[in-house]
């Protein structure tokens, strides 16, 4: 059960994000010359479910996570619009499985989904491309410098050939220097 926890605790870390098309949310509409500098990140947290089958047994359950220790930033430049993030933090994440659950820790230094890359905002939402894969954040709050984004987490990972498949939000704040 150990070596299951750990694989489900290494899926949801290994996520990538795409849009949940089914789901209504209205982003707020953020100048893109307001994003153009240096952000911190403040806060980090995720849930959402979890599912898979390993040994012929299906697997499913929850899981949340969230961030502490942060030394973290996001700079996105204009001319050419590109974002880079660089530090860490540590990711503390619980999964629950058949009424069981296991926390661990890990240190992050990207979070998926919103990575370095080409950046565009267009009403309230974040793409950011890389390496032709383009992913999107939502601005779901921005006021007085303070900038959070939704993620949709919606993907499919193998983990040492056990196929997760991970539903869930992932909701990060910036703070601007």
């Amino acid at each position: 059960m150990k070596k299951l926890f750990y694989l489900l605790f290494v899926a949801v870390l290994a996520v990538s994000c795409s849009n949940n098309e089914n789901e209504v949310f209205t982003p707020i509409d953020i100048p893109e010359a307001d994003l153009v500098g240096t952000w911190d990140v403040t806060a980090f947290n995720s849930d959402g479910e979890i599912a898979g089958s390993a040994a012929g047994q299906t697997i499913a359950g929850s899981y949340n996570s969230y961030g502490k220790n942060f030394d973290f930033k996001y700079v996105f430049t204009d001319s050419p619009k590109k974002v880079t993030a660089s530090g860490s933090f540590t990711t503390v994440a619980t999964v629950k499985v058949n009424g069981q659950s296991q926390t661990t820790e890990q240190p992050t230094s990207l979070v998926e989904g919103l990575g370095n890359g080409d950046w565009k905002e267009d009403n309230g939402v974040i793409t950011i491309t890389s390496n032709g894969v383009s992913d999107k954040a939502y601005v779901k709050s921005y006021e007085n410098g303070v900038l959070v984004l939704k993620i949709d987490l919606n993907q499919s990972v193998d983990q040492q050939g056990v196929d997760f498949k991970i539903k869930g939000d992932l909701f990060i704040t910036l703070k601007k220097k």
